[in-house]
């Protein structure tokens, strides 16, 4: 839900940027590209995130705020994949905004893509640092490192003595797991 209605901002944020005049009565369009990857061990949460932004997408339609196209593409999890869509989408000048990025490789990937071009880039899932954010991305969950001084606040404030972090190793949640928090 959180997810969701954090889409649902950012998508009315760039709509008066992107979107086309509307005749009187109709709500204006906007196009915003979908990039994910099919669910896998690799991405679990993609179709979880494209639901939520089809769920945007829906409630701005019903709210009589904007009329959403979300075109998807795929990207296999893979950042060449992400940076050919992002391409092909910059080049079409109905697209305002690209929703994708959901592995921190796919979204540095694109971060660094999207300098070259004017779009709008919401990455959903991302909590690395991003290369090149630039004035045009934007993400719905707090760097890895924010993540974990967050938590350290809030145990601090809960009055709690001891805290056990658990940390496998891997790349997800090593900055929450870092000695510098």
């Amino acid at each position: 839900m959180r997810t969701r209605s954090l889409l649902a901002i950012l998508i009315v944020a760039v709509a008066s940027a992107g979107c086309s005049c509307a005749p009187a009565g109709s709500l204006p369009k906007l196009r915003v590209g979908v990039l994910l990857a099919h669910p896998t061990a690799l991405v679990p949460g993609a179709g979880a995130v494209g639901r939520g932004v089809t769920l945007a997408a829906a409630d701005l339609r019903t709210e009589k705020i904007v009329d959403v196209e979300l075109v998807s593409k795929e990207d296999n999890g893979k950042a060449d994949g992400a940076t050919t869509a992002l391409q092909s989408w910059s080049a079409d000048a109905s697209v305002a905004a690209v929703i994708g990025g959901l592995t921190d490789h796919t979204a540095n990937a694109l971060s660094v893509a999207r300098a070259r071009h004017s779009l709008v880039l919401i990455g959903p899932g991302s909590s690395a640092t991003i290369l090149k954010s630039g004035d045009y991305f934007f993400r719905t969950s707090l760097a890895g490192t924010l993540q974990g001084e967050a938590l350290a606040r809030h145990a601090m404030r809960s009055g709690w003595k001891r805290v056990t972090i658990v940390y496998d190793g891997g790349s997800r949640g090593s900055g929450a797991a870092s000695e510098d928090n």
